[in-house]
């Protein structure tokens, strides 16, 4: 347990409040779940508009959306997920760390969750998706703002740098890049330059189907300063050529 000296107050209170509340449940799984779901249930309603891939929580098994307001050097959190049991775990973060500053936020000790055996009751794959929202949540607090916009120089000069990488992968059998294909639907920047690009194939039987990703995610991971590469495949929508730009279709003899 970490002493209240190595807190602040509030966030070393809040913590040891929630102990108590779980510790009411006497490790009655049943109950500790229902209450998860019941504290999921307080979270304020969470903006449709703001249920977008920028604001998803990577590694969860669940959709989490998370979002970010500063104020000063205090930053405030409102978030949402899918699923009941995720939502009620994403409200105790907020519930703790929303409203603190920066610095307490990257050296916050989440000790309630070994207090109350948290993984006793959500399991090994929650817990892991319990990280990755603590490692979120710890990577606003370093660069808040990066996570919400690309209008900086140096955010800018990355995208074109990302940009232009991605124009070097073809589907072997096509004599276009992949960006000119329209196979491109997103590319994120996300705080510690992670980045996350969301594409489709021309079919789901593309033949190059594991060699394209692999592709994609190998020539932004060469680029300096870029931490972890995720390339995710959809196909919602499916591919259409209407994707195409102006010169692939002249290329392929669609104009």
């Amino acid at each position: 347990m970490s002493s209240s000296a190595t807190l602040p107050a509030s966030m070393y209170d809040i913590q040891q409040a929630i102990i108590e509340e779980f510790n009411v449940l006497a490790d009655d799984r049943e109950a500790t779940l229902q209450y998860l779901i019941e504290l999921g249930e307080q979270l304020p309603p969470f903006p449709e508009e703001e249920k977008v891939p920028k604001n998803q929580i990577k590694g969860c098994m669940s959709t989490v959306w998370l979002s970010c307001q500063v104020q000063g050097d205090v930053l405030y959190f409102q978030a949402d997920s899918n699923t009941t049991i995720t939502k009620g775990l994403i409200s105790l973060l907020i519930r703790v760390l929303s409203g603190q500053s920066r610095s307490d936020i990257l050296h916050a000790d989440l000790f309630f969750i070994d207090r109350i055996g948290m993984q006793q009751f959500i399991g090994s794959q929650r817990m892991s998706g319990l990280a990755s929202m603590i490692q979120t949540i710890k990577e606003l607090a370093i660069a808040p703002a990066s996570a919400h916009t690309q209008g900086s120089d140096e955010s800018a000069l990355l995208r074109e740098q990302i940009l232009d990488a991605i124009k070097q992968v073809h589907d072997p059998e096509i004599p276009v890049n992949i960006y000119e294909l329209g196979l491109i639907y997103e590319v994120n920047i996300y705080p510690l330059n992670n980045v996350h690009v969301l594409m489709t194939l021309t079919s789901p039987n593309c033949p190059a189907a594991d060699i394209i990703p692999s592709d994609v995610k190998s020539k932004i991971s060469m680029i300096e300063g870029v931490n972890e590469v995720d390339v995710e495949i959809t196909f919602d929508p499916p591919y259409s050529t209407d994707r195409m730009s102006e010169a692939a279709k002249l290329e392929l003899g669609f104009l």
